[in-house]
């Protein structure tokens, strides 16, 4: 459906295509053949994952925002709430963003005297049987930012998770919205006004090879207080105004 979509705006020679995620990035880019600009937002390894040559030139017709908050960032803020030594990283098995950001996290870990445990899922029943099966070893969940994650795995995780008193934390708002201890995500709205003025550069003739792509989103913290009241956590009053959001 989606290159469908690109094929019609490509036929009606638009001026500039807006996108959303890596795939429907990667789409964009293959069926435009450099010829329409795009401008993307919600990408979270651009560069990795092929869409643009680096963050200050993309070389090519692209140029965007990436929503990544770095993983020492997010655990800088989880740590506060609870001590994590073991934590489950749930994805989807194969899928390229999760996998480096599974590497950003074994960095992190092992630089700072964790451990993780990979839950890498094909599916949801998949999902659901490892992290049932991983989950009394482990302190935590930590749902990463793929597509199995937001389409039904991250409730499975978190509610696997507080079931058996552990505490989740994910890269996306919904994920605390949907029962997770806690959030470290990208503001959209912020990463939407970043993204709208590239695309008004780019409507104004400026072509987005000569302009730079922004590599770290700003940070919008939630805190779940009903999840850590079910799992006998006290929040304090200072993490609680660090928050962008507390969910009561």
């Amino acid at each position: 459906k989606q290159r469908e979509i690109i094929k019609e705006f490509t036929d009606k020679k638009v001026d500039m295509i807006y996108t959303l995620t890596t795939p429907g990035t990667l789409i964009a880019k293959n069926e435009t053949h450099n010829i329409i600009p795009i401008v993307f937002s919600i990408v979270l390894y651009p560069v990795d994952a092929g869409l643009i040559k680096n963050w200050y030139a993309s070389e090519n017709n692209l140029v965007g925002t990436s929503n990544h908050i770095s993983i020492e960032k997010q655990f800088s803020f989880y740590s506060q709430l609870v001590p994590v030594k073991k934590v489950a990283f749930v994805h989807r098995q194969g899928e390229p963003n999760s996998q480096i950001q599974l590497q950003e996290l074994k960095k992190y870990a092992s630089e700072n005297n964790m451990s993780v445990v990979d839950i890498a899922a094909t599916n949801l029943k998949d999902l659901k049987e490892k992290i049932s099966n991983s989950i009394g070893e482990v302190d935590a969940t930590y749902e990463s930012c793929d597509t199995l994650v937001q389409n039904g795995g991250d409730l499975i995780a978190i509610n696997v998770a507080t079931s058996n008193k552990k505490p989740s934390f994910s890269c996306h708002q919904s994920g605390a919205e949907n029962g997770a201890l806690a959030a470290d995500a990208a503001d959209y709205y912020k990463l939407g006004l970043v993204s709208g003025q590239k695309a008004g550069f780019v409507l104004q003739g400026i072509k987005p090879e000569s302009l730079i792509s922004d590599v770290e989103a700003n940070e919008y913290t939630i805190i779940n207080l009903k999840t850590a009241q079910n799992l006998d956590l006290n929040v304090t009053e200072y993490l609680q105004h660090r928050a962008a959001e507390v969910i009561k």
